[in-house]
């Protein structure tokens, strides 16, 4: 196995995997939709084939097509789906790059490569994160909103007259993690400690 952590949470690891895979099929979805707008899908799906980064595609299609989006009408639909785009993005590059971790008290941790060597001392001090299937669930979930934006502005262009459907609205974006994960020992310890009454 190439990673033992994500094997111990398999529920967590297809989560994560949703994530990382199916942000190509919003980017996909993007590009559809903005290249339908500027009426040349398939030139801009060549161009942006050349720029590798993610960020620099939500960048070029950000300054290529907004003008037109504002011409048709839909530039607060097209500015929200700008922005739940970047946010899946970061998203997705920190689940693709960080390292995962599994300290067998049941919850699946990660930390950033930065942060590893960063942080001299030992393993436990370094700045895991905690996710669980729960917080998962809920950043899956924002990725299929934003890719409905996206769906809904390729329908809401190639049907102007004949689309009825509602604008999905805006939902809030879920935390990335659980918070800081702590080894239950250690806590066990600070609960512990008595503070001094002075007498």
């Amino acid at each position: 196995m190439i990673n033992p952590a994500l094997h111990a949470f398999p529920s967590e690891a297809s989560l994560i995997g949703q994530m990382v895979v199916g942000y190509g099929e919003i980017d996909i979805s993007m590009v559809s939709a903005v290249g339908k707008a500027m009426g040349m899908m398939f030139q801009l799906l060549d161009a942006l084939e050349e720029v590798q980064s993610e960020m620099r595609r939500i960048v070029v299609v950000q300054k290529l097509a907004r003008g037109k989006f504002v011409a048709l009408g839909l530039a607060d639909e097209f500015d929200q789906a700008i922005s739940a785009m970047e946010f899946c993005r970061e998203t997705r590059n920190y689940f693709a790059h960080c390292h995962y971790g599994d300290f067998g008290d049941g919850v699946l941790v990660t930390v950033k490569a930065k942060d590893m060597f960063a942080m001299p001392g030992s393993i436990d001090d370094l700045n895991w994160r905690r996710h669980t299937v729960e917080t998962l669930t809920a950043l899956e979930q924002y990725f299929t909103h934003c890719r409905a934006y996206w769906l809904w502005l390729d329908q809401k262009i190639t049907h102007p007259d004949h689309f009825s459907i509602l604008w999905p609205g805006a939902v809030a974006r879920p935390p990335r993690d659980g918070g800081r994960w702590e080894r239950q020992s250690r806590k066990r310890e600070a609960s512990m400690v008595r503070v001094p009454s002075g007498e």
